[in-house]
């Protein structure tokens, strides 16, 4: 296990290299570059402004989670966090290709992903949550689950490269039900305290990110390899929550497929 010196080294590390991608690109050259990527049939009513460079975050978590993993037995990277009971909860499996009618979008697109500075073509689908209020586009091999119980509802994307799904999920997006909604404040200091109790620290460096959010909390957790980058919103009166989670030897690819979804991301009203 690494001593509290070489984690705090690490940490200074990942958030070098989140600085040195922050300055690559200007939120005008991305999007000009989403526009150039995406025919929209009709104008959205609310699009999250932030762009692409939060989602280098996730590749730095990466390159702090590789660090980690080689201090950490074998198949533990991959071990799923559980954040909450989810004993009586509703799964929900979304069908291929059904969309909300409220959501106009094009059901498949093509986008670049970029790699070790290589690009390759990449087919991405459409994923529209209606109850959310969302859309964005996911690698159309990418798996996507929904979980509701009583204290709310959370949609969530899984890796799944060669047909077998990958735990944990490393995108969420999460609305707390209406008896769960709080001040922001009061929903920080909650999230907190459900870190630390899972074994996460908080990075106590700022980092900025280029989602529209109101808060914005980033966790690494030794032992699981894992980083976690938690994006709150505050719309109509509730919170919403995204997370964004990297871990072990999958971390640059999951990295630049969340920078591909923030960049299409919408909510809609």
């Amino acid at each position: 296990m690494m001593s509290d010196q070489e984690f705090e080294r690490s940490l200074q590390k990942l958030k070098k290299v989140y600085d040195q991608k922050s300055n690559q690109s200007s939120p005008e050259e991305l999007m000009n570059y989403i526009k150039s990527k995406e025919k929209r049939k009709l104008p959205f009513l609310k699009r999250v402004r932030g762009l692409g460079i939060a989602a280098s975050l996730v590749v730095a978590i990466g390159i702090g989670s590789i660090l980690l993993l080689s201090q950490m037995p074998e198949n533990s990277a991959s071990d799923e966090l559980v954040s909450e009971d989810q004993r009586g909860s509703e799964l929900i499996t979304f069908e291929e290709g059904a969309v909300p009618p409220s959501i106009n979008r094009d059901s498949q697109i093509v986008d670049t992903l970029l790699i070790e500075g290589q690009e390759e073509e990449i087919h991405l689908k459409l994923w529209a949550d209606e109850q959310l209020r969302f859309s964005t586009y996911i690698d159309e091999r990418f798996n996507v689950e929904g979980v509701s119980d009583e204290k709310g509802y959370k949609a969530s994307v899984y890796a799944n490269y060669t047909g077998d799904q990958i735990e944990p999920p490393f995108f969420t997006v999460y609305k707390p039900s209406i008896n769960y909604q709080e001040p922001l404040g009061d929903y920080i200091k909650r999230l907190r305290d459900d870190y630390e109790s899972q074994g996460f620290i908080e990075s106590t460096e700022e980092f900025s990110s280029t989602w529209s959010s109101d808060a914005d909390l980033f966790f690494l957790n030794e032992e699981k390899s894992m980083g976690k980058a938690v994006h709150l919103f505050e719309i109509n009166d509730n919170i919403y929550e995204i997370t964004e989670t990297t871990f072990g030897e999958y971390s640059e690819g999951l990295g630049a497929r969340l920078q591909l979804i923030e960049q299409h991301f919408q909510w809609h009203e």
